[in-house]
């Protein structure tokens, strides 16, 4: 009896020591399990990691501002280049890009929203504007993110600067308007100088994009200015206009710079002090900004040609087409004196050509009378006529 109750205790303790050994090998799995778990998960972390900074590399590598953003207007990811540019990660793009307090709307459609109303892919222009506050010409492309029930949850925001296109664009056109304008004036033979004068200068207000502009003749010796013909606008606004238009260029303020200078002068601050200035009538039209240019006949000052009041910097752009317009205008005056000057030298002839022969018939006239009382005296005829 007593060796059965010993081999009783035996197997309990057998037991016992089994199930600590099951227990420490549950524990020891356990164990492995979680550090292979903690290994797929440094694997994974470490795969994520890798994902994460290839996509920074890769958004990173496109040279134009490029987000994405959720369909609250919230910028949840951006890249280096969107940074840069004020597009911070928690901002609203509205706030970044155009610096308002809601979203686009009006004449700057918003991507978003046609994103959201259409699903699709959008291109749109829009104005942005940088940290400096410079305001630059941008194509903005849209692109949807959806989830897997075909939501859009958040949208690519991809925008391409265009300023310098744009820039090329105006200057293209503003060149063809200026060559359509030249070509009107040279086939409207019938238009007299002032009137070629007059057009020539209300086209150079509308390529320079300003509101007012004038042109005065100099003098041979390019002394003395005349101011020959004012803008539309101008004579509108100004009450000088009726006044003496005759300056001499020494005395002259700014307006004579062009002269003195002998190139073109531009104030895009007119308000400023400035050395040359001496001041403006009172009821003399108010300048904001002013540039004018000479025009040359060879290297002589023919005509200085002046615009003012652009809504923004005049510019070497401005320059060019000004003075081209300019250019154009004067060799068509120029060719219309020519052409009225031998009119009149040609008026000139006939009138003494006719004097001329009128003479030269009453000569006749009176020979023949001579003649007649020759015949009648007897005597020989003295003139054959």
């Amino acid at each position: 009896m007593a060796q059965i109750d010993k081999s009783k205790e035996d197997l309990i303790e057998e037991i016992r020591l089994l199930n600590k050994r099951i227990a420490e090998l549950e524990s020891e799995h356990k164990q492995q399990q979680l550090l292979l778990r903690n290994e797929e998960l440094k694997q994974l972390e470490a795969g994520t990691e890798k994902e994460r900074e290839f996509l920074e590399k890769v958004i990173n590598s496109i040279g134009s501002p490029l987000y994405v953003i959720d369909t609250d207007y919230n910028v949840v990811l951006s890249n280096k280049v969107a940074q840069e540019r004020g597009v911070a990660i928690g901002s609203h793009c509205y706030q970044c890009t155009h610096r308002q307090e809601e979203p686009c709307s009006g004449k700057h459609g918003c991507p978003l929203k046609e994103v959201l109303r259409t699903k699709k892919s959008v291109a749109m222009e829009h104005i942005h504007f940088d940290k400096e506050g410079n305001c630059r010409f941008f194509e903005v492309r849209g692109e949807p993110i959806f989830d897997k029930d075909g939501r859009v949850v958040q949208m690519i925001e991809n925008s391409i600067d265009i300023t310098e296109r744009k820039k090329t664009e105006a200057v293209l056109l503003r060149d063809e308007a200026r060559q359509r304008a030249l070509l009107e004036l040279s086939e409207k033979s019938e238009l007299s100088s002032d009137e070629v004068a007059n057009y020539a200068l209300e086209e150079g207000i509308k390529l320079t994009q300003s509101t007012i502009g004038y042109i005065a003749f100099v003098n041979e010796d390019e002394s003395v200015l005349t101011m020959h013909y004012w803008s539309k606008t101008a004579m509108a606004q100004c009450a000088t206009i009726d006044k003496p238009i005759v300056y001499v260029v020494k005395d002259t303020g700014l307006w004579g710079e062009a002269i003195r200078q002998r190139k073109a002068v531009i104030n895009n601050d007119y308000a400023a002090p400035h050395p040359a200035k001496k001041g403006t009538p009172e009821g003399h039209v108010k300048l904001t900004r002013h540039m004018n240019i000479p025009v040359f006949d060879k290297k002589k000052i023919v005509a200085v040609a002046g615009v003012g009041n652009k809504e923004t910097d005049y510019n070497e752009t401005d320059v060019t087409q000004l003075t081209l317009m300019m250019n154009g205008m004067w060799r068509i005056i120029s060719r219309k004196r020519v052409e009225e000057d031998l009119r009149e030298k040609m008026a000139a002839l006939e009138k003494n050509y006719k004097l001329m022969v009128g003479r030269e018939m009453r000569v006749i006239e009176v020979k023949k009378e001579v003649n007649k009382l020759c015949k009648e005296l007897g005597r020989p005829e003295p003139y054959g006529v």
